[in-house]
């Protein structure tokens, strides 16, 4: 196994979950400092004698997921950006260092300098993701964006300032700020949809959630319901 190198991990989680590792520093034997695809980084024994692991597999530098294991299953990384990658290595080495890992080795982990053209390792990153999930859209109305429009697709990255967690990231827009969700391309129309029977809520003056039925009779009209109309069809009675 060498730095850069991705491995697959599985705890024995029902359902079955294989756990995504980038390999930064070799420490002792078996055992590397490894980034998970939350960023958490901490010294693991990345080898199937592994107690904690009932699965492991080294998928190399070009992050290979075995037939034996359904890619929908494993937890990966999101696209990472070269400045990212180039954090996680040295956040590494600095972990190694700590822990009086020779330099030599700790040099070992290729730095990436910032602005550089992405590594290896994030394609590998990708591949090994759910691959599906590749498409960020808003999750509701701010400044510019509504709820459903597409703020990126993968490999295109995020606005500066952003903030991602799984599934969930946060971008800047002006002085507010607007939540994403990473969902699957085919999906994008659906997550648009609004609930019908709910109106955006209003407050009083007095800051009591208060709606006139006069207002609401308002913003009726006669177009078409998004997804279709409503089913009229009268039942038989038993």
């Amino acid at each position: 196994m060498e730095p850069g190198g991705i491995a697959l991990v599985n705890y024995g989680e029902r359902p079955e979950l294989w756990h995504t590792r980038l390999l930064l520093v070799q420490t002792q034997g078996s055992n590397w400092v490894i980034a998970t695809p939350d960023h958490d980084i901490y010294v693991e024994e990345m080898a199937a004698t592994n107690s904690d692991f009932t699965g492991f597999y080294y998928s190399g530098p070009n992050g290979h997921v075995p037939a034996h294991i359904n890619p929908a299953r494993v937890y990966g990384f999101a696209p990472l950006t070269a400045a990212e990658l180039g954090q996680l290595q040295m956040q590494g080495r600095v972990v190694a260092g700590n822990m009086g890992v020779g330099a030599g080795a700790a040099a070992a982990a290729p730095a990436v300098a910032p602005g550089a053209a992405p590594a290896a390792p994030v394609v590998a990153l990708a591949a090994a993701g759910v691959a599906l999930e590749t498409t960020w859209v808003a999750m509701e109305k701010v400044g510019p964006y509504s709820r459903g429009d597409v703020i990126a697709t993968d490999p295109t990255p995020l606005p500066a300032g952003h903030v991602i967690l799984s599934n969930h990231a946060i971008i800047p827009v002006g002085q507010e700020h607007l939540c994403l969700k990473k969902i699957k391309a085919a999906d994008v129309a659906c997550f648009a949809l609004e609930d019908l029977r709910v109106l955006p809520v209003l407050f009083d003056s007095e800051g009591t959630r208060r709606r006139e039925f006069s207002s609401c009779i308002e913003r009726l009209n006669g177009d078409s319901p998004q997804g279709g109309g409503f089913n009229s069809q009268v039942l038989p009675r038993a």
